[in-house]
């Protein structure tokens, strides 16, 4: 259910009265999702503002939203049926992260990224630096991008505003290759064996060099689950 408060009562309101907000002005689709705010009371006066309401309505669930170079989009809200739509930028993408009712698309190479609340409208935004950036997690607390041989890695809060982190490694480059979120801290892992641990949400990183079991890797999934993590190599 949408959740709704009052920040001012307006006038010329009557008892009765239904304001309608449609579903595609919240990120969905009318009439499906739109808000009905019924007035339940208005002031006793000549200015009639609103004094209490109820609602009735809810918004659209979750969204599954795919990406393929070199700027195509295809995002579903059942699985079964699929939209067509475009990314606002032409580039070497390599992921979209869904985090905080928000997509983040990722590319490779460049300084940017795309944007979108619906995953129908994107639009095109900038990171702190141009690197060879290779993967990308998202969680309760925001953001991180990981580069290949990258001395700094980019993290945010909500998806649009970012800062670089604090140097890695002592600034020597390591080739990051994946990156996950879980027990509140973020860890990027490379395949020479090296890993970096994050505890404060991107800032800063403590690396360790031979942290994996010896042997040759060519990492191309980290995640966690069941209080692990868990590394997939080719």
């Amino acid at each position: 259910a949408y959740n709704v408060t009052l920040t001012s009562g307006g006038a010329g309101y009557a008892a009765g009265d239904r304001i309608t907000i449609t579903g595609d002005q919240l990120g969905g689709f009318t009439p499906d999702d739109d808000l009905n705010i019924d007035v339940l009371t208005v002031s006793d006066d000549s200015t009639n503002s609103i004094q209490t309401f109820s609602t009735l309505g809810s918004g659209r669930g979750g969204r599954f939203v795919a990406i393929a170079d070199p700027n195509f989009v295809v995002y579903s809200d059942n699985g079964n049926a699929w939209q067509e739509a475009n990314l606002d930028a032409v580039a070497d993408w390599f992921k979209v992260v869904a985090e905080n009712n928000r997509f983040c698309a990722f590319a490779s190479n460049t300084n940017q990224y795309n944007f979108s609340y619906t995953g129908a409208n994107w639009t095109t935004r900038a990171l702190p630096a141009t690197e060879n950036w290779v993967d990308a997690v998202g969680s309760i607390h925001g953001y991180v991008v990981i580069g290949s041989n990258a001395t700094q890695f980019a993290y945010s809060s909500n998806g649009l505003n970012w800062n670089l982190s604090a140097t890695i490694n002592g600034g020597t480059p390591v080739d990051w290759k994946k990156v996950a979120y879980g027990q509140g801290r973020y860890i990027a892992i490379a395949n020479d064996r090296t890993v970096a641990v994050s505890d404060n949400n991107g800032a800063t990183w403590t690396t360790t060099t031979n942290a994996l079991p010896a042997g040759t890797y060519d990492f191309v999934s980290l995640t966690y689950g069941g209080n692990r993590f868990i590394a997939m190599t080719a």
